[in-house]
């Protein structure tokens, strides 16, 4: 869990999975409600613009992975938008209706890349430390 090569597995299989996401939603968000016995939403809108939101996060975790040590505030953002996405289904999910319970699925996948986004930040600060203690060192040789 500690190397670049790692994290850059981590944000190309967040990356992947909204690209998929966005994708599906675009091409498959009837289908999701229709399989889950409920009507789908009154405008084709909803999905277009919900679809083409997941695919921007999907373009921001290309970004992040494009350019690992530098992308701290990209990955804030990409926790804060995973954070508001999964967040209401928790709460529609658990004590309200209307919503198809497929979406557990990314309730799941998206704390899951919470916790991971979390974690590569702790490890992003640890190793920006390392470089600061190491051209220290270097600087007193």
């Amino acid at each position: 869990m500690g190397s670049e090569r790692f994290w850059r597995i981590v944000f190309l299989a967040a990356a992947a999975h909204n690209i998929l996401g966005g994708l599906a939603v675009l091409f498959l968000g009837d289908w999701a409600y229709a399989r889950a016995g409920l009507p789908p939403p009154a405008s084709d809108v909803n999905y277009v613009r919900w679809g083409l939101l997941i695919l921007v996060f999907g373009c921001i975790y290309v970004m992040v992975y494009r350019d690992l040590l530098n992308s701290r505030n990209l990955v804030v953002v990409g926790i804060l938008g995973k954070l508001a996405s999964a967040t209401p289904d928790v709460y529609y999910l658990l004590f309200r209706t209307g919503v198809p319970r497929i979406f557990w699925i990314t309730v799941f996948t998206n704390y899951a890349f919470i916790v991971l986004f979390l974690l590569f930040l702790r490890f992003l600060g640890r190793y920006r430390l390392r470089v600061v203690v190491s051209s220290r060192d270097n600087a007193g040789a």
